[in-house]
């Protein structure tokens, strides 16, 4: 009996896959499984020698088990799997996971770090606080000071404009008693020039000595009381 040709390849090869509900050896599938089963042919797949009709004969199609493994992103466009495509994500998780908690700690250091400062800062801005504040009180009271030193100074300006009116009042006093005494003197001195006796000229000298005293006396009291005034 001649041999039959072997089946093209079509529906009824897919068709048979679905029937035997197992990996054909020759078949790839789709990264897209679990969405649909699409099963789609090799170029070079050729069905096996030994073949009647649309089965192959038992033994013929060889189960070989492929682990199952989630597709990467390198595999998609090719549509291959392997087996470090599953360890990939979980490095990849692994690592992110580890930068993630590396820069949280960071981050918590930088906040520990600027909480410090701020503390720091907190403190000098309160010890600054206190220096103004004694620095403003000793400003008021220099102020109140100033204020006193200045109200005493209008009082001994006015006090010594009195002294000095009270000086310039002595040195006129003193001219027109030198201008008397001059003129007592010489008068005196004419007047005795014409008495005939010695003993009234010693009687009218007593006397002037007397009125003498008693001026120099009274100008005496005088600048006694504007010295004691000027020294108040």
């Amino acid at each position: 009996m001649p041999a039959q040709e072997p089946p093209t390849l079509g529906h009824p090869s897919k068709r048979a896959v679905h029937t035997l509900g197992r990996h054909h050896p020759y078949m790839d599938v789709s990264p897209c499984i679990g969405r649909g089963k699409r099963v789609v042919p090799h170029d070079a797949m050729q069905p096996a020698e030994a073949t009647t009709g649309w089965l192959t004969r038992p033994g013929a199609v060889k189960e070989e088990e492929m682990p199952m493994s989630f597709p990467s992103a390198r595999d998609a466009g090719t549509g291959t799997r392997s087996v470090d495509s599953e360890r990939r994500p979980n490095q990849d998780m692994i690592r992110t996971k580890s930068g993630t908690v590396s820069q949280v700690m960071r981050l918590n250091n930088d906040i520990k770090m600027l909480k410090g400062h701020i503390e720091r800062l907190e403190r000098a801005e309160r010890r600054l606080k206190d220096q103004l504040r004694k620095k403003s009180e000793c400003v008021k009271d220099a102020k109140g000071q100033m204020e006193e030193a200045r109200s005493e100074c209008v009082i001994a300006e006015e006090n010594l404009e009195e002294k000095e009116q009270a000086m310039e009042a002595l040195g006129r006093e003193a001219d027109r008693y030198r201008g008397w005494w001059l003129t007592e003197y010489y008068s005196l001195k004419v007047v005795l020039g014409l008495v005939p006796n010695k003993d009234d000229v010693e009687v009218i000298a007593a006397s002037a000595r007397g009125r003498f005293a008693t001026y120099s006396e009274a100008v005496r009291e005088q600048r006694t009381q504007v010295a004691a005034a000027a020294n108040l």
